[in-house]
C-alpha cells in the first residue's frame, strides 16, 4: 500500500514543510523574467522550478499543534503561488509596466544609493595614510608612537577618497544623461527591477525607464556630494516600491569600472606634495577598502 504523503514531517525532533510541485510544474525551465513573489518555487541556481519545497518551521514536538498550524497556512500559501505560477505562464511576460510601477523603481534607486552611502560613513573604511610628521619623528620609551584609535566612521582619508570618487562619478553620471546613453551599471539595475515585476517590456519601454534610472542614480550622487560637503541630506525610507531588494545584492559592483592604473595617476597630481609612496599606499589602501565597500553594496563607479 503506497504511503501517503505528508505536509509535516519531523527530523530529529524538528518540524519541517514539505510540499511536492505538481508534475506540469516540477523540474520545468523558467522564464527569463520571472517575478520575486515566485521565487519559492525556483531553484535559482538551475532557473527551474523545484521538485519539492522544503522550509524548517523551527518548531519541536512540544509545539505540534502550532507546527499543524503553520503548515496549514504554508499549504495555503504555496497553493496560492502555484496557481499564480500556472497564470503567468500561461498568459506570459508583461509586456508593458504602468507608470506607478516606474516611479516605484527610480524610488527605489534613489534610496537605495543614498542608504548605501549612509551605511559606508557610518562604519567607514579605515584608509590611513602616512604623515610626514610621523615617519620622520622617532619614537622613543618615553614618547612611543602610538596607533590611531580604531573608531566607526570616516577617517580624514576616508574622506578625501570618497569626495574624489564622488565627484568622478558624478562627472560621468552627468556626462551619460547628457548623451541620453545610460551606462552598463544603469542597464544592469533595470533589468533586475524587470525581471522582478516579471516584465519584459519593448525596447523603446526599456530605454525610458533606463533614462529615468539614470535621472535617479544622478540625484543621487548630486545628494551625496552633498552630504560630503556637509549638508544634511536624509534617508527616507521608500515605501513605493512593490518589491524589496535582495540583502546585500545592488546588483553592482561598488568598484566597478575604476581602473585602477588612472586612479595611480590622479591622486599624485591631486596630492601633489606627497610622495610618490603615498600615492602606492592610497592605491594599496583603496583596493583593500574594495571588499568593505562591497559589503555594504554603496556607491558603483561606473564604466
Amino acid at each position: 500500500m503506497a504511503v501517503r504523503m505528508t505536509h509535516l514531517v519531523w527530523r530529529k525532533g524538528w518540524a519541517y514543510f514539505r510540499f511536492k510541485l505538481p508534475d506540469d510544474l516540477a523540474g520545468k525551465p523558467i522564464p527569463n523574467a520571472w517575478p520575486d513573489d515566485l521565487k519559492t518555487l525556483v531553484n535559482s541556481a538551475r532557473r527551474t522550478f523545484k521538485i519539492e519545497i522544503w522550509k524548517s518551521l523551527e518548531l519541536t514536538k512540544k509545539d505540534e499543534q502550532r507546527a499543524k498550524r503553520a503548515v496549514a497556512a504554508k499549504i495555503a500559501e504555496t497553493t496560492s503561488l502555484i496557481d499564480e505560477a500556472r497564470l503567468l505562464l500561461a498568459r506570459g511576460p508583461v509586456a508593458a509596466i504602468g507608470d506607478e510601477d516606474i516611479a516605484a523603481i527610480v524610488a527605489r534607486v534613489h534610496a537605495d544609493r543614498l542608504a548605501h552611502d549612509e551605511q559606508l560613513r557610518l562604519q567607514g573604511i579605515g584608509l590611513r595614510l602616512p604623515r610626514a610628521a610621523d615617519v620622520l619623528r622617532i619614537p622613543s620609551v618615553d614618547q612611543p608612537i602610538a596607533p590611531e584609535p580604531e573608531e566607526p566612521g570616516l577617517t580624514e582619508d576616508d574622506l578625501g577618497l570618497l569626495r574624489f570618487g564622488a565627484e568622478k562619478v558624478h562627472k560621468e553620471m552627468q556626462e551619460a544623461a547628457v548623451r541620453m546613453r545610460p551606462p552598463a551599471a544603469v542597464k544592469q539595475r533595470v533589468a533586475e527591477e524587470l525581471a522582478k515585476r516579471g516584465a519584459e517590456p519593448t525596447p523603446e519601454e526599456r530605454r525610458k525607464i533606463e533614462i529615468e534610472v539614470l535621472k535617479a542614480e544622478l540625484r543621487a550622487w548630486s545628494d551625496i556630494r552633498a552630504r560630503l560637503d556637509g549638508e544634511i541630506i536624509p534617508t527616507r525610507a521608500n515605501r513605493a516600491s512593490r518589491s524589496a531588494r535582495p540583502d546585500a545584492q545592488t546588483g553592482v559592483r561598488p568598484l566597478e569600472g575604476w581602473r585602477w592604473s588612472s586612479w595611480r595617476q590622479t591622486p599624485e597630481r591631486k596630492y601633489g606634495r606627497r610622495s610618490r609612496g603615498c600615492c602606492e599606499a592610497v592605491c594599496g589602501a583603496a583596493r583593500q577598502s574594495a571588499g568593505v565597500l562591497d559589503q555594504t553594496g554603496a556607491g558603483s563607479i561606473v564604466s
